[in-house]
């Protein structure tokens, strides 16, 4: 029975447990000709901003990390017509 009273709150505290799901994920701009700016987050929570230069529309920029489900990912850009400047 002593075995019992051990046993029973070791398996709540196991279950209980979360588990951590590491999810990977991908920013990916492609069919850009004049360029753009990329504000993405990375790992750390970190924002970053770049000025992003293609040559042409076959030009492709990405960034990759592993993340914890849950965690937020964030990715924004703005393209720059070269048709309406």
């Amino acid at each position: 029975m002593k075995k019992i009273l051990y046993i029973i709150p070791l398996v709540i505290i196991l279950f209980s447990c979360e588990k951590t799901k590491e999810k990977q994920v991908s920013y990916i701009i492609t069919k850009s000709i004049s360029g753009f700016d990329v504000n993405y987050r990375i790992a750390d929570g970190t924002l970053i901003s770049e000025k992003i230069e293609a040559a042409s529309a076959e030009d492709r920029w990405s960034y990759s990390y592993t993340a914890e489900e849950g965690d937020i990912v964030f990715v924004s850009a703005i393209y720059k017509d070269i048709a309406s400047a």
